[in-house]
């Protein structure tokens, strides 16, 4: 069973390493979303980076706007593409944002990557 003992410390380290990109990634969008929240794994999703807002914090950065969101995932997504694996996104969000916070986030993941 050396093979299980492997299995288990790969899922330790990818747990491990998934928390250090998840507060990577909280702490450059703070500026953008001051509540957001990390961890890693959910009931369905066990090495999904989750990111997340109080309600709270949501209503106060939102107040007001009525237009469209977006998903932050979706712009995860779109400029770390590294973050979906064997077609499974591995990123988990609740957190809508507006068309100028999506460009903002977009800045700041894109400096982040060094492009």
């Amino acid at each position: 069973m050396r093979k299980l003992g492997e299995y288990v410390n790969l899922i330790k380290l990818a747990k491990e390493k998934g928390r250090e990109v998840a507060k990577e990634l909280a702490d450059a969008l703070k500026p953008v979303i001051p509540g957001i929240k990390y961890s890693v794994g959910w009931e369905e999703g066990q090495l999904d980076l989750v990111f997340s807002e109080s309600d709270e914090d949501e209503d106060k950065r939102l107040k007001g706007y009525k237009g469209s969101k977006t998903y932050l995932d979706y712009i995860l997504y779109e400029t770390i593409p590294e973050l979906i694996i064997d077609n499974r996104p591995y990123v988990t969000t609740d957190i809508w944002l507006t068309p100028e916070e999506q460009k903002k986030v977009k800045e700041i993941l894109l400096k982040l990557r060094g492009r």
